[in-house]
Formats: C-alpha cells, sequence, structure tokens
C-alpha cells in the first residue's frame, strides 16, 4: 500500500539507514544517490504523516553509504558507524 506524505521529502538514494523514534518518528541519514554520497537527515512523523529535514546539531558524519546506525531513545543521540565514503572506502570519521 502507498501511502501519502507532505513536507520536505528526501531525495532518492540508495545505501542509506533509516532508524525508529519513540515508535512516531522514522529518521534517514545519509546514502548515495547516483552521483555522490550524502550527509543529509530527514525525518518522517507518522502521527501527521509529514517530512522535514533536520539540521542537526555537533559534529555531523562525513558523507557515507552503505552504513550502520542506532538511535538511543534515553539520550536522543543517533550515532552512526562505518560505511563508504566518496571514494567507496571505508569511513569511521
Amino acid at each position: 500500500e502507498q501511502i501519502t506524505t507532505s513536507g520536505d521529502q528526501p531525495p532518492g538514494r540508495s545505501g542509506h539507514i533509516t532508524a525508529l523514534y519513540r515508535n512516531r518518528y522514522m529518521y534517514v541519514f545519509g546514502g548515495y544517490n547516483g552521483e555522490k554520497c550524502l550527509q543529509d537527515l530527514y525525518c518522517l512523523d507518522f502521527n501527521e504523516m509529514t517530512w522535514k529535514e533536520v539540521k542537526s546539531t555537533g559534529k555531523k558524519p562525513s558523507p557515507r553509504t552503505s552504513h550502520s546506525a542506532v538511535l538511543d531513545d534515553l539520550s536522543d543521540d543517533l550515532y552512526v558507524f562505518g560505511g563508504s565514503g566518496e571514494q567507496f572506502g571505508f569511513s569511521n570519521s
């Protein structure tokens, strides 16, 4: 079933992560758009069915694809690890 959403929808990509937060928000980070690795962060609010681009605080992970992540509900932090960077090598920065 296709759902209808509104707002600032993320551009198409592959190799990104998604993380569910408090059973209401789905975050999408990074990936590859066919030309370059990405480091943007988007959130879909399932109650409102709206997307927004999130401006993160602190040091931002480098652009990457094929990485992993976990979202900590207690600290409200998204931890991103590994993946491939612009030259499709390994990245932890």
